[in-house]
This record gives structure tokens, C-alpha cells and sequence, in this order.
């Protein structure tokens, strides 16, 4: 079981929309973390949101993003 939020600010960063939500049934953190990402963005999509930065605290997917040749 695992917890995931989004929050999506402007550009002086007031608060626009977010969400939170349970993940059951994840085997690990990286697990849920990708949850989270593609639950963000599927949250951003539905919103008409097409312009946006993800940030993340979990360095193991952000490194997996940014160079994803270097991850198995």
C-alpha cells in the first residue's frame, strides 16, 4: 500500500488543481512511484493540461526519465 499526490501550480506557484489517492497492491516504492507518474499525468491529460514539469522526490525515477538508457 502506498500514497500518491499531484499538485499542479502556476507560475507563482498558487495552487491550480491536485488530487491524492491509495495505491494497494504495489510490490515497492518504484512500483508505486511509477503509479504516481503515470496517474499524474493521466489526471493532467483529463484536465486539458498539456504544458507541464513533473517534479519528484524519488531520484531513482527521475534518473530512469532523464536517461533512460542508463536504467534497466
Amino acid at each position: 500500500m502506498g500514497g500518491m499526490a499531484w499538485v499542479l501550480r502556476d507560475e507563482v506557484g498558487d495552487v491550480l488543481l491536485h488530487s491524492r489517492s491509495a495505491c494497494a497492491f504495489v510490490k515497492s516504492k518504484a512500483e508505486c512511484s511509477w503509479k504516481c507518474l503515470s496517474w499524474a499525468a493521466e489526471g493532467l491529460i483529463s484536465h486539458g493540461i498539456r504544458r507541464v514539469v513533473f517534479a519528484s522526490e524519488d531520484a531513482d525515477l527521475v534518473g530512469a526519465l532523464n536517461r533512460p538508457m542508463a536504467w534497466p
